[in-house]
């Protein structure tokens, strides 16, 4: 039928015995009615407005017997069927050991009910159709899983539509500390260096991800700091003492997988492992009946008809699954019990339980034990109570591997859950039966190997729950070794060309056992040269650097197994660079001031050096560190004198390059200073000298006097102005000023005129650096300008663009000769 159009059948049914024939229909839609023509026929006949399918059911009957017969309508939308559609995309990447969900959702135009289906699919994925649209595509990813084809449908009764995705499934990267090779690691204490190495490999999926590893800080006291958290190969230092729990991680941007390291700073491995061991069967013996406890307890165990074979480490004990075959001591179950083992089955277990260790009872009922259900690679722990308590590790073994085992249970309450550790790693336990009651009569008896079938090694038994941070340092079969203790010294200096003592020093615990000694050496880490040790493997040795510099060396300790490392700062001083921008500038008939830049950071002085002609040069005068000026005064006039300047330090000298200035007379317009005061009657006699400033407006009289102002009466106009002028992209300081005529010498520079020399000085911080004058800093702008009043106005400006300091400072000064 078809939505919108006239639906009509006739429907025929026959009675052998001639009966006459009456039709109902007890289920039908309504827009569907059913005329009974009385003849033994009748018409279905309407009009459907929704497109759907609309069951039916019709019945006939000759009085005595009725017959129902039921089918359904399909009803075509007006227009034609559309087909359905996906409107979600699917979730196309995985990982394994995870879980795989995606949400699925369909849409009909025409409103009709939708149905999913899968037409193909893995095993380990179920389709859940919710019957309103939407789908559930879920499963747990196994280990095996690999990248499959998927196609889903989604039907509306009349059109199926498809979905077909590759489901790509990422193998998890691997990771793996490689130093240190063992689990478990002592550390003397926080002043070394370990390094540590990883390893960490994937399959390259996903495309759009990339492999990237991390060292990070799962627990400790302190702080883990690494030189550098994201490179396979780095080092770390503690900050405190404890236990640290350190994690290699590898990640491939969907996938991540670590590995774990333990290190014990500044503590006793050896005191961890010994703190509540009431028993340590080694199985070294390798023959007779007696198993010898190295626990300072001396429970020696009997050894009944088991065989002594290759174990973990040296020897072990294994059996065929005999109940005849066992090693037992005399100890009862701690209320508090840690039991830790290697084990290595040999087949899965069959026809009965096989018992990895038992407490056991007077009587031999077993009270608390570990061991292989009937059939399974899984163990479980028994704990005996009114109600028994039963825990499955889900972690299978497999067959002649060596798996390490520890569990930590507690009696003392019914509610109390085991702990389960695998090769040092927590594990999920399922609870078989959930324990209650009281406890059962205690113990008299460990019994190790029962009716196992395989190897035993390395059991120990606490009185004490061992925590986590301590479970890695029991899969260590030897006591756990302690990192060399290495000390680089104290940091050091010296002078370019000489040898400089290193005071290194190394101790080690004497473990592992081969090879069973400490070597150390020495090397660069960085540095601006190269360094020549006197001994490389000696800890006390003699170092040469060849370039002046900051040099950081490094001393390894290496037992053979671990090794840790320390630093220490080496500074070799080498001459001073030589002073540059030298200049003499003659100021007088008497006197010429030098000037220079200091490029040294490391000077103890600077020596001014002075000859006249071609005599030889000497010294004139020693000035402090930092010094860049100095003024030589006492000269004659009219003189050529040279001068240059010596650095000097612990490693040596360098000197400037050379420069000469003549000294010369000065001249002036004829009045001195004397001749002005006294053109002055009004100024008192205490008054009168350079310095006073008789109308208090700020400047001296001999300022005064310089600039051609009245020294007793204050006058703003005329004071030195100063300014900021942009030239080429750049701004530049100046002083504008008025000085008398008639003088010699360079304006700003040696102006001398009158008696007075005027100077123009800069600074880039006044309190810390001084002054500085002459041509390599100032130099004058435009022309002077005649005041008609025995003064010109001029124009000197710094040198140096504003913007190269942050600060900048100018000044006149003036000086009577």
């Amino acid at each position: 039928a078809t939505a919108g159009q006239p639906y009509a059948a006739t429907v025929v049914a026959l009675d052998t015995d001639g009966n006459a024939l009456a039709f109902s229909a007890p289920v039908k839609p309504a827009w569907l009615s059913l005329t009974d023509h009385g003849n033994g026929t009748a018409t279905l006949a309407g009009t459907p407005v929704v497109s759907g399918s609309y069951p039916v059911t019709l019945s006939v009957s000759d009085g005595t017997a009725t017959t129902d017969q039921s089918f359904a309508i399909s009803v075509a939308p007006s227009g034609g069927n559309t087909a359905p559609a996906f409107t979600t995309s699917p979730v196309a990447l995985v990982s394994t050991g995870g879980a795989y969900s995606y949400a699925i959702a369909a849409t009909d135009l025409d409103g009709q009910a939708l149905v999913f289906s899968a037409v193909t699919k893995p095993g380990w994925l179920t389709l859940t159709d919710h019957g309103n649209g939407t789908a559930t595509l879920a499963g747990s990813v196994p280990a095996e899983a690999l990248s499959t084809g998927i196609l889903l449908g989604v039907s509306d009764g009349w059109t199926t539509s498809l979905q077909a995705f590759t489901l790509v499934v990422n193998a998890p990267p691997s990771a793996e500390i490689t130093v240190p090779a063992q689990p478990a690691i002592g550390l003397p204490g926080t002043g070394g260096t370990l390094p540590v190495s990883g390893a960490a490999s994937d399959d390259g999926l996903p495309e759009s991800g990339n492999l990237t590893v991390t060292w990070s800080q799962v627990s400790g006291p302190g702080n883990a700091t690494f030189a550098d958290a994201a490179s396979t190969q780095t080092s770390v230092t503690f900050s405190a003492p404890g236990s640290y729990v350190l994690r290699f991680s590898a990640t491939d941007g969907l996938a991540t997988a670590t590995d774990d390291l333990t290190v014990l700073v500044e503590g006793d491995a050896a005191a961890v492992l010994a703190n509540g061991l009431q028993g340590h069967w080694q199985f070294e013996e390798g023959a007779g009946t007696v198993a010898a406890d190295s626990s300072v307890n001396a429970r020696n165990a009997t050894v009944t008809n088991a065989t002594w074979t290759p174990g973990y480490s040296g020897n072990g004990v294994s059996s065929d699954a005999s109940t005849s075959r066992f090693v037992d001591v005399a100890y009862g179950e701690p209320s508090a019990v840690t039991v830790s083992a290697w084990i290595q089955p040999s087949a899965v277990p069959a026809g009965a339980d096989r018992v990895v260790w038992a407490f056991r009872d007077s009587g031999n009922n077993n009270r608390l034990r570990l061991y292989l259900a009937n059939g399974s690679r899984k163990l479980r722990l028994f704990a005996d109570r009114s109600t028994d308590g039963i825990w499955e590790c889900p972690f299978p073994l497999s067959a002649y591997e060596w798996t390490h085992v520890v569990v930590v249970y507690s009696n003392a309450s019914a509610g109390n859950v085991p702990v389960i550790y695998i090769n040092g790693q927590p594990q999920p336990l399922t609870t078989i039966s959930t324990p209650s009651g009281s406890l059962s009569a205690g113990s008299a008896t460990f019994r190790m190997i029962g009716s196992w079938a395989g190897v035993l090694d390395e059991v120990r038994v606490y009185n004490r729950l061992v925590p986590a941070g301590e479970i890695p340092f029991l899969l260590l079969a030897a006591p756990a070794n302690v990192a060399p203790d290495v000390s680089a010294g104290p940091d050091a200096g010296g002078v370019l060309g000489l040898l400089i003592a290193l005071a290194g020093a190394a101790t080690d615990d004497g473990l592992p056992a081969v090879p069973g000694n400490l070597t150390t050496t020495w090397s660069v880490v960085s540095g601006p040269g190269n360094a020549t040790f006197t001994d490389p493997a000696a800890p006390g040795t003699d170092v040469a650097l060849d370039q002046p510099g900051t040099y950081l060396l490094r001393l390894t300790g290496d037992d053979g197994e671990l090794q840790t490392f320390d630093e220490v700062e080496v500074s070799v001083q080498g001459p001073p660079p030589a002073p540059t921008g030298f200049g003499a500038t003659a100021v007088s008939e008497s006197a010429i001031d030098l000037a220079w830049i200091d490029n040294a950071t490391d000077e103890t002085s600077y020596v001014v050096e002075r000859r006249v002609g071609a005599e030889p040069f000497a010294d004139v005068a020693t000035l402090g560190v930092d010094a860049q000026s100095y003024s030589d005064t006492g000269l004659s006039a009219n003189t050529t004198y040279t001068y240059r300047v010596r650095v000097v330090n612990n490693a040596g000298n360098a000197l400037s390059a050379e420069d000469s200035a003549t000294t010369e007379g000065s001249t002036g317009n004829g009045t001195d200073f004397n001749e002005w005061v006294d053109g002055y009657p009004s100024l008192p006699a205490e008054a009168r000298d350079p310095e006073d400033d008789q109308d208090a407006d700020g400047l001296p009289n001999l300022m005064e006097f310089a600039l051609s102002l009245p020294p007793d009466t204050p006058d703003a106009a005329g004071v030195p102005t100063a300014d900021m002028v942009e030239e080429g992209g750049q701004r530049y300081l100046q002083i504008t000023y008025r000085q008398r005529t008639g003088g010699t010498g360079t304006t700003g520079i040696n102006y001398t005129a009158d008696g007075v020399r005027y100077a123009v000085e800069v600074s880039a911080d006044p309190g810390a650096l001084g002054w500085q004058s002459g041509s390599t800093v100032v130099e004058t702008v435009g022309t002077p300008v005649d005041n008609g009043d025995g003064t010109e106005t001029v124009t000197v400006r710094v040198k140096a663009p504003a913007g190269a300091n942050p600060r900048n400072f100018v000044r006149l000064r003036v000086t009577m000769e």
